[in-house]
C-alpha cells in the first residue's frame, strides 16, 4: 500500500488528461458526466449481485438433486457477492468524492479539480481492474 507522501508526490507530477475542460461549466458538466457513470455502474453491480443470489440457489437446488453427480461451486458464486459488495462501497465513495468536488468547484479552482478528477479516476480504474481481477 502507497503512503500519503508517495501519493502526494504523484499527483503533484500527474498531468491534466481532460485538456478540454476549459470553463466551469464544462467542468461541472464534467464531473456529472462522471457522477453518472458511477451511477450507471452501480445499478449494474447491484444488478450483477441480485443475479449472482439467483444463481447460487440454483446451484444449490441442483447439487440437492443431483447429489451423485459433480457438485457445483456455490461458494464461488458467495466469493463474487462479496467482491461485488466491496466495488458497490468503493463506488459510492467515488461518487461522494466526485459530488464533494462539483460542491466545492468554482472559477478560481476548477483547472486544479480537473486535474485531481483525473487523477481519481485513474485510480478508480486501478481499483476496478483489481477486483476484476479477484472476479476473474
Amino acid at each position: 500500500m502507497k503512503k500519503i507522501e508517495e501519493i502526494e508526490e504523484e499527483y503533484k507530477s500527474f498531468p491534466i488528461e481532460s485538456k478540454f475542460v476549459t470553463s466551469l461549466d464544462e467542468f461541472q458538466g464534467f464531473i456529472q458526466v462522471g457522477i453518472d457513470d458511477i451511477e450507471d455502474a452501480q445499478a449494474d453491480y447491484k444488478r450483477e449481485l441480485r443475479e449472482n443470489h439467483l444463481w447460487q440457489i440454483e446451484a444449490k437446488l441442483r447439487n440437492i438433486v443431483s447429489f451423485i453427480c459433480q457438485q457445483e461451486e456455490e461458494q464461488l458464486y458467495e466469493y463474487d457477492s462479496d467482491i461485488l459488495k466491496q466495488v458497490i462501497v468503493l463506488t459510492e465513495q467515488y461518487k461522494r468524492y466526485y459530488q464533494k468536488l462539483l460542491e466545492l468547484s468554482n472559477d478560481q479552482n476548477y483547472l486544479e479539480l480537473t486535474k485531481l478528477v483525473d487523477f481519481i479516476a485513474d485510480y478508480y480504474g486501478r481499483h476496478m481492474d483489481y477486483f476484476q481481477f479477484l472476479r476473474d
